[in-house]
């Protein structure tokens, strides 16, 4: 599969992924293993992706995958890479939507306090 064939895929995300009233409307998936399906389609396009902006919304994608999928480090370590990136590329706008996600991604791995500490920098 090919990068914009994947960013179509995902147009059908919403149909395995909903929020749990009975957990604080934490996203969950009614098929794990589609969504894991598409995490593999994804870590397969980024072991063969060079476009600097594809590589990012690969990582951030992925590391949104990987928390809901229950899997919250490797969110945490790929979305953390995000972070970096989007700091050296000086994008605050990446930056922020990047510590947002890191944030949701340390919470869900036990650390909620940590999470605010990321929080507290908007």
């Amino acid at each position: 599969m090919k990068f914009p064939e994947f960013k179509n895929c995902l147009l059908t995300i919403n149909e395995i992924i909903y929020f749990d009233s009975n957990e604080y409307l934490r996203e969950k998936t009614s098929n794990p293993c589609r969504l894991k399906e598409i995490i593999d389609i994804a870590e397969n396009l980024l072991a063969n992706i060079s476009n600097k902006d594809e590589k990012y919304f690969l990582m951030g994608t992925l590391g949104n995958l990987y928390r809901i999928y229950g899997e919250p480090q490797k969110a945490v370590n790929i979305l953390t890479e995000c972070v970096t990136i989007a700091s050296n590329q000086h994008n605050s706008n990446r930056e922020t939507v990047s510590l947002i996600r890191l944030g949701e991604a340390i919470k869900y791995n036990g650390n909620p306090m940590k999470a605010l500490g990321i929080f507290k920098k908007f």
